[in-house]
């Protein structure tokens, strides 16, 4: 396992708190989700730095160590969070990009990918949708979707979400990793403990929540348009997670392009790892490398023509009862 440190980085006027792992000019920048920080990512960075990687976590803004953490609503539009994360990629001085989030930190990765804010080379997306097939299913009314978001209107209330949350040495925070697990000894008392001191950190809990506040009320780049993704996507679901239905998964095949590979099918044990802290299991931890590996989010050779340009793979359920899923092509179409 590679050793992992800790520094800050300026950028974009705040001081960024950085877990990094490995060395050299291809990064691995990891976003971590709600109610999260930089910790959740202390099994994939040193696996990425085996790899080769440099590997970067950083606290969002508003998050963790990362200051100043701006009281402000506007302060959390999407288009300023998208302006972190290439303000990162240039305090790196990388050649190269891969992308990874979770949670909010995918619904980030995504829009920046979409709006091709700096050059990625790959993109990771951990159980979270496209924000333009989300923002459909909210507009229809799906019900089942709209049941599963009820804290995203909840936290449009001023100053209430805040309380509830931090209450009771954030009771809520650490019954959101606990409760939602289904493997619950990665979540032991010291693990539930540093989330807590992260999400108490002063004024912590409401930068955290602004980023709900500006996604319902401001919207910014989230409302669209969604330019096509031509970067190569690997989309990682777990079992225990809530994985798109076959509409939704054709509805990423037309927002993501990227090269294909026909005979792309691969199993990976990921075990369940859906919710709030889901990259924390280590089969998911497994998974990533695996799939990196495997070269299933690798680019195309230089011999690739425009015409061979398809869909990066997309994690589907198996027919079977193992902890497993496939990667299997989804096909593009404009």
């Amino acid at each position: 396992m590679g050793a992992m440190t800790t520094r800050t980085v300026e950028a974009n006027g705040f001081r960024f708190a950085v877990d990094e792992a490995g060395s050299g000019d291809r990064l691995a920048l990891c976003l971590h989700g709600f109610p999260e920080s930089r910790f959740s990512w202390r099994h994939q960075l040193p696996l990425l730095a085996e790899m080769g990687y440099r590997a970067w976590a950083p606290d969002l803004r508003g998050y963790g160590e990362t200051e100043p953490k701006p009281q402000d609503v506007p302060s959390y539009l999407i288009d300023r969070l998208i302006e972190d994360v290439a303000a990162l990629i240039d305090a790196s001085g990388a050649k190269a990009v891969t992308l990874i989030g979770h949670d909010w930190g995918a619904g980030l990765a995504w829009t920046f990918a979409a709006n091709r804010v700096r050059p990625l080379e790959r993109l990771v997306i951990m159980n979270v949708p496209h924000p333009a097939v989300m923002a459909a299913n909210l507009r229809k009314g799906n019900w089942a979707q709209l049941a599963k978001s009820w804290y995203m209107f909840f936290f449009q209330i001023p100053g209430l979400p805040e309380w509830v949350t931090t209450a009771r040495d954030a009771r809520a925070v650490r019954r959101a990793f606990y409760e939602m697990a289904v493997d619950k000894t990665h979540f032991t008392p010291d693990v539930l403990d540093r989330y807590a001191r992260d999400a108490q950190r002063p004024g912590a809990m409401r930068g955290m929540i602004n980023w709900y506040r500006a996604a319902l009320r401001l919207q910014g780049k989230l409302a669209g348009p969604w330019p096509v993704i031509e970067t190569p996507t690997l989309i990682v679901w777990g079992e225990g997670g809530c994985r798109p239905r076959n509409r939704a998964s054709r509805r990423h095949g037309r927002l993501c392009e990227g090269p294909h590979d026909p005979a792309a099918a691969e199993r990976l044990p990921l075990g369940a790892a859906g919710g709030a802290g889901a990259g924390q299991r280590d089969p998911a931890r497994l998974a990533y490398g695996s799939a990196l590996r495997a070269g299933r989010i690798r680019s195309s050779s230089s011999g690739a023509s425009g015409a061979s340009r398809g869909v990066a793979g997309s994690i589907q359920s198996t027919a079977s009862s193992s902890a497993a899923m496939r990667i299997s092509p989804v096909t593009s179409a404009r």
